[in-house]
């Protein structure tokens, strides 16, 4: 089946170089084209994912020169996602694939389409752990999300991109975010779903302001939000965060590793806050803490 699909790689180059009549080109580039996309498909089947690659960037000159332009964005997602199947990942040129088929959508007024290629962009961004920049291509998804009226997925957006500072120890960003997706969800259908942002928002304000001599500023924003949110207000949440503050202005240091002990029994932290807790005691004192 290799040998068929380069078989159908030099089908597809001579066409593309055949005579081209006084007619015009268009069937030649149609018919290379096609050649080239089967070609792609079968060296997919054979996980051959450079030469799919290959193949799918070569169909989209060809749609491009038949004026195509929506195919041949398609195939540069196609080709990006054929990139990072590589080994190793050929990220760098799964980019430049994706932002070509990005701003192709966007020349087109096509936004949703423009945040999900954002979404991805920011995802592989993220796991080389280019924070920043992941965190601009969120924010550019988050907002055609909003453009097309899509507040759902564009508080999704805004989420990833406050759990993202938070692993960068940007706490006070991350804690501003999770307060505005958390108001946001509190005007939206979704509202009983605030309290968790909510939460998040005064971890990420605690990782920011440990100081015993600051915990007023948490214990101030827990009030606000507890003033905002009956539902968070009445919550295991809540008030779990208001013994924490309590510990932390009274130095001690025992009462708070029991308590964090005892809402781990009973609600298991998560990676990403089992990380904002041990910054927070990290600081504090070099308490140690075992959450497993």
């Amino acid at each position: 089946m290799e040998k068929k699909a380069g078989e159908l790689v030099k089908l597809a180059e001579r066409k593309a170089k055949s005579w081209v009549n006084i007619f015009g080109s268009g069937d030649k580039w149609e018919e290379a084209g096609e050649l080239y996309e089967k070609a792609a498909a079968l060296y997919i089947f054979q996980k051959e994912y450079l030469q799919s690659a290959e193949s799918l960037l070569k169909y989209a000159e060809c749609c491009e020169k038949t004026g195509s332009q929506h195919l041949s964005a398609s195939a540069h997602r196609k080709a990006a996602t054929s990139f990072l199947k590589c080994t190793p990942k050929l990220t760098e040129r799964a980019l430049r694939s994706l932002k070509y088929a990005l701003d192709y959508h966007i020349s087109e007024n096509r936004f949703t389409m423009a945040a999900q290629i954002e979404e991805e962009i920011a995802e592989l961004h993220a796991k080389n752990e280019n924070i920043p920049t992941a965190c601009e291509h969120f924010s550019n998804a988050a907002r055609y999300f909003e453009t097309e009226s899509q507040e759902a997925h564009a508080s999704k957006c805004w989420v990833r991109m406050a759990e993202l500072w938070a692993e960068d120890q940007n706490y006070p960003v991350a804690a501003q975010l999770f307060e505005d997706v958390a108001n946001m969800t509190l005007n939206s259908k979704f509202q009983l779903g605030a309290k968790q942002y909510f939460f998040k928002s005064v971890l990420c304000y605690l990782a920011a302001n440990y100081q015993q001599e600051r915990i007023f500023m948490v214990t101030n924003k827990l009030e606000e939000f507890n003033n905002l949110d009956p539902n968070f207000c009445d919550s295991r949440e809540a008030n779990f965060l208001c013994s924490v503050c309590a510990t932390i202005e009274e130095k001690n240091s025992q009462e708070l590793k029991n308590l964090v002990r005892e809402y781990n029994s009973l609600k298991k932290f998560d990676w990403w806050m089992q990380t904002i807790f041990l910054a927070v005691f990290n600081h504090l004192e070099s308490i140690e803490l075992d959450l497993t």
